[in-house]
């Protein structure tokens, strides 16, 4: 089924015109002229912007950065390399082409290994000319020849500057001026003919074509896939046997699954051109096509497509990314959870695939229609809809999927993309399409991540970028609580549905419990800040009162959130009494700066401790203690997060 629809989708698209022949960056032309000698050797590069990776705060600060890019040129499609020694039908590396190892190779070969590279790429040039007689390729033979006998000097001086290890070098005849000569009549007709005579070839049995059902004459291995996230960068098989164990009835290799070669280019072909982030339309290889793929993770991906031209898929990777300027007005009112009632239904599917080296992992594959997508993306976006307490993130109408995913990744590593398990953030991603609860481990992170990073929030440099991550985790949360009570779970009646803003009328302990602690922070901060301003107010300015001053800020840099959060939202027993009674000192404090804010903190708590039959004002602590809950479950933590998420802002 998967092989199938994307095989309709290269037909429908045009994304093979010639089968013979494919895409592929091309670095460098290499002219020769009518005598068969060198004349140069240029680039194809270009420049084009990326978007910057940088966690700078302010936009201004980071400079444009781009990515150089070889130009995409029609060539001969002639398979993988494996292992062995092959040289394409011309054009290649530099040490097939020139017998030559670029400056920098990391693995040098031998001087041998090298000859014979150059030996291969020679003879497929020198049968061409022979059977063909075309002048250009007559003209390349001559050159490559007396290049190998050193009667045209190419060495490494010869080579450009700056050319990598993977280059591609093709050849142009000067009176072609920059057509490649793999574009000469004479040649490509070569070209077809031999591939012709490979499907031609006698065969021990034929296979019907899982694809087309037509007949198989010719089994060979999958063509890579490029780009694959985690896989290699020679390409991955999506279909491959390489082991004893994976074969049966005396079936070899692919033989096992047949796909014919006309069917498995397309195949391929088609999902390059969903994996690839900048895709080149086959048929006019100066314009791109649009992106239909979101990164997941470092080596995690999902593209989609559908069966007709819709505009709606185009949009998806912007409406994920939270990016205006991907996105049309019609399709903003999704970020706001509307639905959009004039979408055709056409079909729309969605592969998610992992790389490793040599093949891909087929993580999910999900088939729906446009306006069920679409319905489910708007109620993705609702459910993660909360009020956010970052004010640096105000310029994206809603977070980037992927910064969710970042958010609850594990933060060993630098870029926390690194760390994203694959099966969570395809769980999530096909929550998002399907309608579907979210996986739990995506509570279960959230709130440890929350819990773990709270005491960042204050820091100078990475403050604004921890608050902001904690904005993502409090909207996975809400998320996940609000799919879990209505999509039928058995909890659902226990806990109310959680709202964008603080609600007042939501009497569970675990979102009461994190309001208090909202509370008691803020308390505790206003007291400890009076008390700074008024020590500034005495104009003293001897050493003691400097280090007074010194000891304030740095406490009210750690507060109790910073110390008592984790424990306060797994058992409040233990942990809130001890605040409580150490708050009436805050309240004592700021009651000389400022009475009527105290009586408002007052206010607050005891209508918090009246749903927990609480007196705040015994000073017995076992009895004080006797109200709260021991222990909160990990959905009561999750509200105990969005409770403290809430009052805080409020």
């Amino acid at each position: 089924m998967i092989l199938q629809e994307l095989y309709d989708l290269a037909i429908r698209e045009r994304l093979v015109p010639d089968p013979d022949f494919e895409l592929k960056p091309i670095a460098w032309r290499v002219y020769i002229d009518r005598n068969g000698h060198l004349l140069n050797i240029a680039g194809t590069h270009y420049k084009v912007p990326i978007e910057s990776k940088s966690k700078t705060k302010n936009k201004a600060e980071s400079k444009p950065k781009f990515k150089v890019l070889a130009k995409q040129f029609l060539v001969p499609r002639d398979g993988g390399r494996t292992s062995g020694d092959r040289a394409f039908f011309f054009y290649d590396k530099a040490e097939y082409v020139f017998g030559l190892d670029v400056p920098g190779e990391k693995n040098p070969r031998e001087p041998e290994r090298l000859k014979l590279r150059r030996s291969l790429f020679y003879e497929r040039v020198r049968q061409c000319a022979e059977e063909t007689g075309d002048e250009a390729a007559q003209k390349l033979a001559a050159f490559l020849k007396s290049a190998a006998a050193g009667g045209e000097p190419i060495d490494l001086a010869s080579l450009p500057e700056k050319v990598a290890a993977n280059d591609l070098f093709a050849f142009v005849y000067q009176p072609d001026i920059d057509i490649l000569m793999t574009d000469r009549e004479k040649i490509r007709n070569y070209w077809k003919q031999s591939r012709s005579r490979e499907d031609a070839a006698p065969v021990s049995a034929v296979r019907q074509c899982l694809v087309t059902g037509n007949d198989c004459t010719h089994i060979g291995l999958f063509p890579g896939l490029k780009k694959v996230p985690g896989g290699s960068t020679s390409g991955v098989g999506l279909v491959s046997f390489n082991a004893k164990a994976f074969e049966s009835y005396g079936w070899h290799s692919n033989e096992n699954a047949p796909v014919c070669r006309e069917a498995a280019e397309a195949v391929a072909t088609a999902l390059n051109r969903l994996i690839d982030t900048s895709p080149i339309d086959p048929n006019d290889p100066s314009r791109l096509l649009p992106r239909q793929n979101v990164t997941l993770s470092s080596d995690t991906l999902t593209c989609y497509w559908t069966r007709g031209q819709n505009e709606f898929c185009d949009q998806i990777f912007g409406l994920l990314e939270a990016d205006p300027e991907r996105v049309g007005e019609l399709y903003r009112s999704i970020w706001k959870g509307e639905e959009i009632s004039d979408l055709e239904d056409d079909k729309f599917y969605a592969l998610t695939l992992s790389g490793t080296q040599g093949r891909a992992i087929l993580r999910d594959w999900f088939e729906s229609t446009i306006a069920k997508v679409q319905k489910n993306l708007s109620q993705h976006f609702k459910d993660l809809n909360i009020k956010r307490n970052n004010k640096a993130s105000e310029d994206r109408p809603v977070l980037r999927f992927k910064f969710l995913l970042e958010a609850v990744a594990d933060p060993s590593q630098k870029d926390r993309s690194d760390t994203i398990p694959g099966h969570v953030a395809s769980g999530m991603l096909n929550a998002a399409f399907n309608g579907l609860p979210y996986p739990a481990t995506v509570l279960q992170r959230a709130v440890a991540r929350y819990r773990c990073e709270i005491g960042k929030c204050s820091d100078e440099k990475e403050g604004w970028l921890t608050r902001e991550r904690n904005d993502a985790r409090a909207a996975l949360i809400k998320a996940y609580l609000s799919r879990k009570k209505n999509n039928g779970s058995e909890d659902r009646i226990r806990f109310m549905e959680v709202k964008e803003h603080m609600d007042p009328n939501n009497k569970n302990s675990g979102y009461l419990l994190g309001r208090l602690m909202a509370v008691l922070e803020k308390l505790q901060v206003e007291a400890l800040q009076s008390e700074q301003d008024e020590q500034g107010e005495t104009g003293q300015e001897d050493a003691a009162a400097e280090t007074g001053k010194k000891r304030i800020s740095r406490t009210i840099n750690s507060t109790i959130v910073d110390r008592f959060f984790s424990g306060a939202s797994a058992t409040p027993k233990a942990v809130f009494p001890r605040l409580l009674i150490n708050s009436k000192h805050h309240e004592k404090k700021l009651r000389d700066k400022d009475p009527g804010r105290m009586r408002n903190y007052q206010q607050y708590i005891d209508e918090i401790l009246f749903h927990f039959s609480v007196n705040r004002y015994n000073n017995q602590l076992h009895k004080f203690a006797e109200g709260f809950p021991q222990f909160l479950n990990l959905d009561d933590q999750g509200l105990f997060i969005i409770g403290y998420h809430h009052m805080r802002h409020w």
